[in-house]
């Protein structure tokens, strides 16, 4: 196995799978290049929204999608304002935006904004499901019920055989 061949012989032999719905929303030549990439196939059965850096999301988009992969343009400022109103509506979606030239003050302000990951264009099938494999291991780790943690009482002793092990034992018998 080549270097290049690991993440594709890594996902068909441990037979990764995304938990969630991935939606990749990109213009059309975008989409032909990700179908046209080595190991689309691995992408399962994504749904591919056909849409224009200007155009909004349509609600089926919003409510079905489970991992959102988006193409952005930070000159176009429709794509930067739809991703704004994509977070606002699903804030626990994770989100996956994909970008030209990737600046890094704009990819420092989308992660800042809730973005789990920035991929290149033109998208690419390996690129896309590490972002989305990522992108569900730390949905999976936010998931997680908090910990509670039990309240800690002490009882100090100035001097010995002042009864501070008396007074521990009678405290802990009423709080048990």
């Amino acid at each position: 196995m080549g270097r290049q061949d690991f993440p594709f012989s890594y996902a068909k032999e441990s037979d990764l799978r995304l938990q969630a719905p991935l939606t990749i929303v990109a213009s059309r030549e975008q989409l032909d290049s990700l179908r046209a990439s080595e190991g689309f196939g691995l992408l399962g059965d994504a749904t591919l929204v056909e849409l224009e850096l200007s155009e909004d999301f349509p609600e089926r988009v919003k409510v079905a999608a489970g991992i959102l992969v988006v193409q952005a343009d930070p000159a176009v400022q429709e794509s930067m304002d739809r991703l704004t109103r994509i977070s606002e509506s699903r804030p626990q979606m994770p989100r996956i935006v994909a970008l030209a030239d990737a600046d890094i003050r704009v990819v420092r302000t989308l992660l800042h904004q809730g973005v789990s990951d920035v991929v290149g264009l033109p998208l690419a099938a390996e690129e896309v499901l590490q972002a989305a494999l990522a992108a569900k291991v730390e949905r999976r780790a936010d998931d997680k019920p908090a910990v509670k943690k039990a309240p800690v009482v002490a009882v100090v002793r100035a001097l010995g055989g002042n009864g501070a092990t008396t007074i521990a034992t009678h405290v802990a018998h009423e709080l048990g």
